[in-house]
């Protein structure tokens, strides 16, 4: 499917937006479960404290993947134009 530039501006945007936002909640969360580690790394909490490192970790890679999207990964928003102007390494994946 095609879309506009502008859509995928915004598709973008909204994107980082989201990303940046987990990324916040996953450091107040980290820290705040460093403050309480007696009560945050006993058995059940530790999940949480698992997921949100987890969390971290996705929302970094998503980040500088929408950030910079033409150079760091070798997709785009149309499957077509992926083929035809791919990145190196993606090029040789196909």
């Amino acid at each position: 499917t095609y879309t506009s530039h502008r859509d995928d501006r915004i598709l973008t945007g909204f994107s980082i937006t989201g990303t940046l936002l987990a990324i916040l909640i996953s450091i107040i969360f980290v820290v705040g479960s460093g403050i309480k580690h007696k009560q945050m790394f006993r058995f059940p909490a530790i999940f949480l404290v698992y997921s949100s490192v987890t969390l971290l970790i996705y929302g970094f890679f998503n980040f500088a993947t929408e950030f910079d999207r033409g150079t760091v990964i070798c997709s785009s928003r149309n499957l077509v134009e992926t083929l035809e102007k791919g990145a190196h390494h993606s090029i040789a994946s196909l």
